[in-house]
């Protein structure tokens, strides 16, 4: 019983860093121009507002208790899935790993970085490759990949929710994983329309958290 609550508890916790993640997002990103130069994006960059950085800062947040749920899942299944919560289990230091160092970044090293490029226009390369929120970067590309490694343990507890009569909260965890996938294609082959598929699966993602929160209340919570 203890089990199914921590996995209930860390679920809404989840889905409640996320949900606030993006708004959070929307409100940093929302100042951000397209048509910005580099020297425009290196200035925002170098003197981030506070949105910015409690976005950066949440989202490291959000990795952890992502983490934390999916090893609970793990735990859930592990006598009756051993080799599949295995496997899943191999992804998520990796996701983790990419996650921090992407995050991590921006609120430790970028905005001085950004500050010195201001002024040394020879080190604004090595700053502009370092932001996470240009998808062209290198910090970019590890950060869409780190989405994309958690799509394998994604689909594979999902199809464990769907197996263990948790449909709806597995359903919306493997169709996560597979726009996910969809979304790392899209950026790999610069194509816009599959590339959106990273984004519309962070939304699944969400409606997933708040479904397997509600798929482990315990039996006095479903007879209510």
């Amino acid at each position: 019983m203890q089990l199914i609550r921590n996995i209930r508890v860390t679920a809404w916790t989840a889905a409640i860093l996320t949900a606030l993640w993006v708004a959070l997002t929307a409100l940093s990103v929302g100042g951000v121009d397209s048509s910005w130069d580099e020297r425009e994006l290196l200035q925002w960059a170098a003197d981030p507002d506070i949105f910015t950085t409690a976005n950066y800062a949440e989202m490291l947040l959000v990795t952890t208790s992502v983490v934390v749920l999916f090893a609970l899942l793990a735990v859930y299944f592990r006598e009756r899935f051993p080799a599949t919560v295995l496997i899943g289990l191999l992804f998520l230091p990796v996701y983790a790993g990419l996650q921090y160092a992407s995050y991590g970044l921006q609120l430790s090293v970028v905005p001085s970085l950004a500050r010195r490029a201001l002024e040394e226009p020879d080190s604004a390369a090595l700053a502009l490759q370092l932001l996470q929120i240009r998808s062209d970067t290198v910090v970019g590309l590890l950060n869409g990949l780190g989405y994309a490694i958690l799509a394998v343990p994604s689909m594979l507890y999902g199809r464990l929710l769907e197996l263990d009569r948790k449909r709806r909260a597995g359903i919306l965890l493997f169709a996560n994983g597979v726009l996910c996938l969809i979304g790392l294609i899209g950026y790999i082959l610069d194509l816009t329309a599959l590339s959106l598929g990273t984004p519309a699966g962070g939304v699944l993602f969400l409606l997933s958290l708040i479904a397997i929160a509600a798929a482990f209340r315990s039996p006095k919570e479903r007879e209510a």
